[in-house]
């Protein structure tokens, strides 16, 4: 059994709808009914500041993060040797990208970001993209995603939800975002102002 922690929210409803698709069973752990079975597989989707609590709970589970895993490396750092622990890496999943870090010309602009911070927000595209060379911006109404002189559309985002979590439930992680990412990623959103 798959459990989505904070599947009533957007992100987890996301989840939620390709575990439809897929034909899996899951069951829904809002935060307000944490007494509720968890199974083995779980994947985490609630607000960033909540991550490590829901980690640390249940730390011997396959857990999959909504990004940024924290904003803190300090909070991260007794994580690092954790295996069954990933972060959502849907990025790794676009077309033309450089997976490493800091290498991409990403050129970004939607209003519909998100409630959090944009270092949370845009956590991704700030963790792989060329800093001095990209733009990124939240006020356009029409989705515009340029990586690498490449057009993304939103069809290859939500796609790309599908492949990720498509590898993360078989166990190929070769894509997919470990603790030593997410600690990484840290260290950049810190470089980024605060909203």
């Amino acid at each position: 059994m798959i459990t989505v922690i904070g599947g009533l929210g957007a992100i987890g409803n996301r989840y939620c709808k390709i575990l439809d698709m897929m034909g899996l069973d899951y069951n829904i752990v809002d935060t307000g009914t944490m007494d509720a079975p968890v199974g083995e597989d779980i994947i985490i989707t609630t607000p960033t500041p909540t991550h490590i609590d829901y980690i640390n709970r249940f730390s011997d589970s396959n857990i999959l993060c909504e990004k940024p895993v924290s904003l803190t490396k300090e909070e991260i750092e007794p994580l690092l040797n954790k295996a069954n622990i990933r972060m959502v890496s849907n990025w790794l999943f676009f077309p033309g990208i450089n997976p490493n870090p800091q290498s991409n010309l990403i050129h970004y602009d939607y209003f519909m970001a998100g409630q959090e911070t944009d270092r949370c927000n845009f956590a991704q595209p700030y963790y792989l993209a060329d800093k001095e060379k990209s733009t990124f911006r939240n006020k356009s109404t029409i989705f515009s995603l340029i990586i690498n002189g490449e057009q993304v559309s939103l069809e290859d985002v939500q796609s790309s939800y599908v492949e990720m979590l498509g590898c993360w439930l078989m166990g190929d992680y070769r894509q997919i975002w470990s603790m030593g990412d997410a600690y990484t990623m840290a260290n950049v959103l810190s470089q980024y102002p605060e909203d």
